[in-house]
């Protein structure tokens, strides 16, 4: 007698795995919306900011874990809800198999190894350790089962995430990010000096040069205020609330300040209301209209808050594209300037303590390992000679 294998219904999964894992019994035990309150527990506890050095932030975690929520239960066509929403959702049960399917999945979306084991796995993994430690209350046969399914959960964490293609010892700091030339900058403000002498080109020298020089993160820019301006021995310090609330001031020189006091008194002679003016409580960079005036009060600016961190943002990529034809982050104004005062000789403690980190292994990695394929050249410093043949 022959058997005709009996024809598995179209599964609304996306992932290829053996029919074990298409189960969804296993939801009658453990509680993945649990699993995922630990998780956003724990994310709570990471920095929330954006395009920082950290790699595990915030918003990776939960982008990551989204991500993994809606592939376990086939919504990856909708991911605009909220991601508590993918984890009522009925789905496999995670397993090697699946595991193994998903990150074939985002290899197959061109994704780095980095980005894979970093953004995707991470998070995952976080979430089947909480199913793992899930405790349900069942007893006889039924105690078998749940052994079964932690068991898959454990065999679905032990899967190795995928290992770089290619390696280099180099930062990635410094492969990511762009550090401006000392002739890059001048070039800069050469560029910015030709222009005719408007509000808008002495904000933009004003914001450029006391962002190169402070290392200021953009959102501690954007605090800058003329009360933050003290004098010190020899120069001037800004201080302004940084990341975690760090309040440690930074140096200026003197050229900075004269820059800011000239856009403030420029700024303050061209507004005629005092609702505009600078005062000394007032952050300093204001908005410009494209005719070179100042921009108008209305109901969505607030005149106290000043330029916000996205358009300080904008304001430094415009106009380093404009003058350079590649766009700097507010970041990589931290980056060259931890480069050049690297090469200039100055201490690597005074670096790291300009730019405030903790360690001074951040601010190694800022200033990088600029390539130079001759430093290692052993003729460069040892004279072989090579008799030539007669």
């Amino acid at each position: 007698m022959n058997i005709v294998p009996t024809q598995r219904p179209q599964s609304q999964t996306i992932v290829p795995s053996p029919p074990a894992a298409d189960r969804h019994d296993w939801l009658n035990y453990f509680d993945p919306t649990a699993a995922l309150r630990s998780v956003v527990a724990h994310v709570a506890t990471l920095p929330s900011t954006t395009k920082t050095p950290e790699k595990h932030t915030a918003r990776v975690y939960e982008s990551g874990l989204k991500y993994f929520l809606a592939y376990l239960s086939g919504h990856l066509d909708d991911l605009t809800h909220p991601i508590t929403l993918y984890a009522v959702q009925p789905m496999i049960m995670p397993s090697e198999a699946v595991m193994v399917d998903y990150i074939g999945h985002l290899s197959l979306r061109g994704l780095a190894a980095s980005t894979i084991a970093n953004k995707y796995m991470v998070p995952a993994r976080h979430w089947l350790k909480a199913l793992t430690k899930q405790r349900p209350r069942v007893t006889g046969e039924e105690r078998n089962k749940i052994d079964d399914y932690r068991a898959s959960f454990e065999d679905a964490l032990k899967v190795p995430a995928p290992r770089k293609q290619t390696t280099s010892t180099r930062s990635a700091l410094y492969r990511h990010g762009n550090r401006l030339t000392t002739t890059q900058i001048n070039d800069l403000f050469a560029l910015l000096s030709t222009e005719r002498r408007t509000l808008t080109r002495l904000r933009d020298t004003a914001l450029l040069y006391v962002g190169l020089t402070s290392a200021l993160r953009v959102a501690e820019l954007g605090r800058i205020t003329l009360n933050s301006i003290t004098p010190a021995d020899n120069c001037y310090e800004i201080t302004v609330r940084g990341k975690r609330n760090q309040v440690d001031p930074v140096a200026v020189d003197s050229t900075a300040v004269d820059l800011i006091n000239a856009w403030v008194s420029a700024w303050n002679e061209a507004v005629n209301y005092d609702e505009r003016q600078i005062t000394p409580d007032t952050p300093i960079w204001q908005p410009i209209h494209r005719s070179g005036k100042p921009s108008e009060i209305d109901e969505e600016y607030d005149p106290s808050t000043g330029l916000s961190r996205q358009s300080l943002s904008r304001l430094i990529k415009r106009r380093t594209k404009q003058a350079l034809g590649v766009s700097i982050s507010p970041h990589d104004l931290r980056r060259s300037y931890a480069a050049r005062a690297k090469e200039a000789g100055i201490d690597l403690s005074a670096i790291s303590r300009q730019l405030r980190h903790q360690s001074i292994a951040t601010t190694q990695r800022y200033i990088g390992d600029p390539p130079n394929p001759a430093a290692g050249l052993l003729t460069n410093y040892v004279p072989i000679v090579v008799p030539q043949a007669s």
